[in-house]
C-alpha cells in the first residue's frame, strides 16, 4: 500500500504440502497443509510474502486394490506416456528416498509437456513421466 494499513492477507496451503514454508519479510509464519495461514498486521510498501510448498513426489497407494498407485508432485498427477518409447504396462518398483517420496529428476523431452521427469526404481533403472493433462495428446 502506498501508506501503511492493517488488513489481514489469507493464505490456503493445500493438503499435499507437509514442509510448507512461509515467512514474511524474512520472519517465518506458521503454516499448517490444509488450513488457511492469516497474516493480520500492519502492511507497508515493500513487504514481501514468501511462500515455498512442498513439492516432492508423493506416492499414492493402490486405493482400487488393482495394484497401481499414482505419482504426484504438488498438485499435479504424472502420468506415463506410449510416446517416450517405454512399455507402460511393464511393473515398476519406484525408489524413494528416507522420508518415502519417489525420487524425481527433471528431464528435457522430444515429446510435448508441460514437465517430464525421470523417476527412479529400485533396480537402478528408471522410467518417464509427464504432467497428466499432456499425457496420451
Amino acid at each position: 500500500p502506498e501508506q501503511a494499513e492493517q488488513f489481514a492477507v489469507s493464505l490456503r496451503i493445500p493438503t499435499w504440502s507437509n514442509e510448507t514454508t512461509l515467512t514474511v519479510n524474512g520472519e517465518t509464519i506458521t503454516a499448517t497443509p490444509g488450513e488457511y495461514a492469516i497474516i493480520n498486521r500492519e502492511w507497508t510498501a515493500g513487504d514481501t510474502i514468501e511462500l515455498t510448498l512442498d513439492m516432492r513426489t508423493r506416492i499414492i497407494n493402490d486405493l482400487k486394490g488393482v495394484g497401481k498407485v499414482a505419482l504426484q508432485r504438488g498438485p499435479i498427477t504424472l502420468a506415463r506416456d506410449v510416446r517416450f518409447g517405454e512399455n507402460i504396462d511393464m511393473p515398476v518398483s519406484i525408489a524413494t528416498d528416507k522420508d518415502g517420496f519417489a525420487i524425481v529428476t527433471p528431464v528435457d523431452t522430444e515429446v510435448p509437456c508441460n514437465m517430464a521427469f525421470s523417476v527412479a526404481t529400485t533396480d537402478g533403472g528408471s522410467f518417464t513421466v509427464m504432467d497428466y493433462a499432456s499425457a496420451g495428446q
